[in-house]
């Protein structure tokens, strides 16, 4: 069942435990520690998130996965009771490489600004999903490793995105076609740079004097000990 925010509002007045958590995640007054909303990530991060639904033309998203092309769906997070509560996104296919030879490309989510500060978030609205690329068992098990990565990252250094680890269902709303697969929902590097009081740089050819050497060094050594060998930081190939 899928809760509106009426709806919501209902449930939480039946349920204290409910109304104690999403108060602290969705209320207007909610902001983190550096003194901004929670985001939308912020919030899936602490929930206990059993899973995620997407429901769009499926089979078309696929056979345009060459384009930027949007498509309009709900995004439905399922939680460990049952309840769920929506929120509409737009989706496309995002990166360069992968589009072209995965068989389930990375996606971008793009979520409704107006939306999400109704239910008192922050309105950055793009994130990265990182799927399951290969239809192949060996897609899912990439994909574990690969957020395992983000994992060592930020034990090694807090300077590191933040990732959760979902199960999202695919529903095509033509054939009700679905594709169940495990994902990487990747904090957005805008929120990065907000919390660590940065500035993104789309730089190329920075002169290594430019960089901290200190934190360069240990980014080289963990895309070593990763065996990433395909890093520049001269063409920021691989290391943002």
């Amino acid at each position: 069942m899928l809760i509106s925010k009426g709806e919501l509002v209902r449930y939480m007045g039946q349920n204290t435990l409910f109304i104690a958590f999403l108060l602290c995640l969705f209320s207007k007054m909610a902001f983190s520690q550096n003194n901004h909303r929670t985001t939308v990530f912020d919030t899936l991060y602490q929930l206990s998130v059993s899973k995620l639904e997407v429901q769009l033309n499926l089979d078309s998203l696929l056979l345009n996965k060459l384009t930027n092309k949007e498509w309009p769906c709900t995004l439905k997070v399922v939680l460990p009771d049952d309840q769920t509560f929506g929120l509409p996104v737009s989706v496309s296919v995002r990166s360069k490489s992968r589009r072209r030879y995965c068989d389930f490309p990375p996606l971008k989510f793009d979520f409704d600004k107006s939306e999400l500060e109704d239910f008192g978030l922050d309105n950055e609205d793009e994130y990265k999903i990182v799927t399951h690329c290969l239809e192949a068992t060996e897609g899912e098990e990439v994909l574990v490793k690969e957020f395992l990565t983000y994992q060592l990252f930020q034990i090694v250094t807090p300077l590191s995105l933040r990732a959760k680890l979902v199960d999202i269902i695919y529903i095509d709303n033509v054939s009700d076609r679905k594709v169940e697969k495990k994902a990487i929902f990747l904090e957005s590097e805008k929120e990065f740079a907000r919390a660590q009081k940065g500035e993104l740089c789309d730089c190329m050819g920075t002169p290594k004097d430019s960089l901290d050497g200190l934190k360069y060094e240990i980014v080289a050594m963990f895309q070593y000990m990763i065996g990433n060998s395909d890093m520049d930081y001269l063409v920021e190939r691989n290391i943002n």
